[in-house]
């Protein structure tokens, strides 16, 4: 083969890895974002007061560190995640875990914390009362505590 066509297909087919792998990422990204359990954490993180003052509105998400298989870890019954949050006056860390009996019920979220840039100002805003019991999540019922 001359050595053009090896340069064509060396290109093409970087382009075509470079490709699938950006579309892949994003359709992973999306099917964390589709959750049940993303999606109750983010709703309550943006009804949280505190959180709202801290960051300012609207609180967007931003991609998961996929790579972080110790912040971010699901499995059919238990999920652990960090979920990066930036509003107009701040960057975060959403940091959940939520549980499920099994695979035909809904998750329920366990525990929300919340970080502010640094390690140290991360605070536990929502506990779940019991395994057993749902709980309302007002936002005024969530209230901040240290962790």
């Amino acid at each position: 083969m001359p050595l053009r066509t090896l340069r064509l297909v060396a290109i093409y087919g970087g382009m075509f890895a470079i490709g699938s792998a950006a579309y892949f990422h994003q359709k992973i990204q999306g099917g964390f974002r589709d959750a049940e359990y993303y999606k109750k954490a983010t709703q309550m993180l943006r009804r949280y007061g505190p959180a709202v003052e801290q960051f300012g509105q609207p609180i967007t998400t931003k991609n998961i560190d996929l790579g972080d298989t110790n912040s971010n870890c699901v499995d059919g019954y238990n999920a652990k995640m960090s979920i990066p949050v930036k509003g107009p006056k701040g960057k975060g860390v959403l940091h959940l875990n939520a549980t499920r009996k099994d695979l035909s019920t809904a998750w329920e979220i366990d525990r929300l914390d919340l970080e502010f840039n640094r390690p140290e100002q991360r605070w536990t805003f929502y506990v779940r009362k019991n395994n057993d019991e749902q709980t309302d999540n007002n936002s005024d019922e969530l209230e901040p505590g240290l962790s």
